[in-house]
């Protein structure tokens, strides 16, 4: 701990009010009671005053720190924003006012697009489609000044968020309105400026290329709300399993990725939080929330004591400022707990100074069923503290590389049949190759072209195939056959409008 954190320790202050007190004590008995009555009255009565207000004046000083740190996280969040609302929208923003309304309104403030739209949605005068152009066009500054790949990965989920809102596949009204600011933020207009000329579908491409990829490609596929959601998913097991024949990663991206990630374990040393009560003091929950965690409940302990398990137990990632407990403890969480209520309850942090993962299998290839993959691959957070969209960095490291028409023909059939249970979708997946070859298919929308029966006949062949039990009855894959060509169908139909 720095000598200057330590003079505004309350500690600090304990020992100063104790010497004063100590000081006057002592000077009061060295004057003589006849000479000097009212000066030993006035030191008795400091110190006692002293003695009697110091928990109240340092609370006030506790709480005052604990004030000008907030601002000085929202403060940081305001002025971008407050720039980018005077450039394109000509806004005058309060700075104190927003900050006391970002401070009331109990909102994630440690989290600039949750800020951002805070802030917008103050302003007066706009529909809802104006307030997400607003904030969409301010992350994507945010995007395109970030060079911390995992924090750009942030904003750029909340910018997907707001693309996922809108209809740019017919391209209605409102999401017109949203292409309008962002051409106007690229072109350094003001945001509401009229625009004669525009080309929706290119600047539709472009946005979307540039701020979510994948998002872009189930626009160039004509794909439907649950369809492309559908396609988002079955592209992220293609990528996890490197099914998806889209080349190899550019090696100084994936070179990037690894090292950021690497970075990040070596910034994130974990700590063990134990507690009971204190863990639910607003102030406490707020700090040890502000930090990616697992918590678990409800543990029941087995030989160990059985008092454990009434102990609330968490795992935090903290931020490179606190890789020392004893200091995350004193600093972060200490003052948040009041004076009165320290006999209340307790917390305990243990660090873990090595947050390596050794594991049985070492790859997620190794493990048959899907949704064991998946949680083999969130054990990477228990490394980093983070949770990323990798598919999302896959599709962006590999844009340039990307062609149309092989995501056309390796994106399984089963896009068209969203919500088919996972053992049946991990048939289609696993057999698409079988069934590609077998139709003598290019294209996704080739399917359009191929016979009901014959596809129903090829897939019972592949399920009497399996040494497994059937997955389903002959009469029951009729159904899923005939989705399938009809969804074909009308993909085709709008892929060649």
């Amino acid at each position: 701990m720095s000598f200057l954190k330590f003079t505004l320790s309350k500690f600090f202050m304990r020992i100063v009010g104790a010497v004063l007190i100590c000081f006057a004590i002592f000077f009061g008995e060295t004057l003589d009671d006849n000479e000097y009555p009212l000066v030993r009255i006035a030191l008795s009565v400091f110190g006692g005053g002293l003695f009697l207000f110091f928990d109240p004046i340092s609370e006030q000083i506790e709480n005052y720190k604990k004030k000008k740190n907030r601002e000085k996280i929202i403060l940081s969040h305001l002025k971008p924003i407050q720039s980018f609302l005077g450039k394109f929208m000509e806004v005058s923003l309060d700075i104190k006012e927003t900050c006391l309304s970002i401070e009331d309104s109990g909102i994630d403030y440690d989290k600039r697009e949750i800020v951002y739209n805070h802030v917008v949605s103050q302003l007066d005068n706009l529909s809802g489609t104006q307030r997400d152009a607003i904030i969409l066009t301010a992350l994507c500054e945010e995007i395109d000044r970030e060079p911390d790949l995992l924090t750009a990965d942030r904003y750029k989920r909340s910018v997907a968020t707001i693309f996922e809102k809108y209809n740019f596949l017919e391209l209605d009204d409102d999401s017109k309105t949203i292409l309008n600011y962002y051409t106007n933020y690229k072109n350094k207009r003001k945001l509401p400026s009229e625009i004669e000329g525009i080309n929706y579908e290119d600047e539709t491409d472009a946005i979307t290329k540039k701020y979510n990829t994948t998002i872009n490609l189930t626009l160039k596929l004509k794909l439907e709300k649950d369809q492309a959601e559908e396609f988002r998913r079955t592209l992220s097991i293609l990528i996890r399993d490197g099914k998806l024949n889209v080349g190899q990663l550019e090696k100084s991206l994936k070179e990037r990725i690894n090292k950021e990630l690497k970075n990040k374990a070596v910034d994130s040393k974990a700590f063990l939080v134990l507690a009971n009560k204190f863990q639910h003091i607003k102030e406490v929950k707020r700090s040890l929330g502000r930090f990616p965690y697992v918590q678990y409940s409800g543990v029941k302990p087995h030989n160990l004591p059985d008092s454990m398990e009434y102990l609330h137990t968490r795992l935090i990632f903290p931020p490179v400022g606190f890789h020392n407990a004893s200091d995350f403890l004193n600093e972060e969480i200490r003052p948040q707990i009041p004076d009165d209520s320290l006999s209340d309850g307790f917390i305990a942090i243990i660090p873990i100074e090595g947050t390596e993962v050794y594991s049985i299998p070492d790859k997620a290839d190794e493990i048959s069923k899907d949704y064991i993959k998946q949680g083999f691959d969130s054990i990477s957070a228990y490394k980093t503290g983070v949770s990323l969209n990798m598919t999302e960095l896959y599709m962006e490291a590999m844009k340039k590389e990307i062609n149309i028409d092989e995501v056309l023909s390796d994106i399984p059939f089963n896009i068209f049949v969203p919500g088919l249970q996972d053992q049946i979708k991990n048939f289609l997946i696993d057999n698409y190759d079988n069934l590609k070859t077998k139709f003598a298919i290019n294209r996704l929308a080739d399917w359009a072209n191929i016979n009901t029966e014959d596809l129903r006949d090829y897939l019972i062949e592949l399920d009497k195939g399996r040494e497994k039990k059937r997955l389903r009855t002959d009469e029951n894959w009729l159904p899923i056959a005939s989705e399938i060509i009809e969804k074909a169908i009308l993909h085709r139909d709008a892929v060649n409008r």
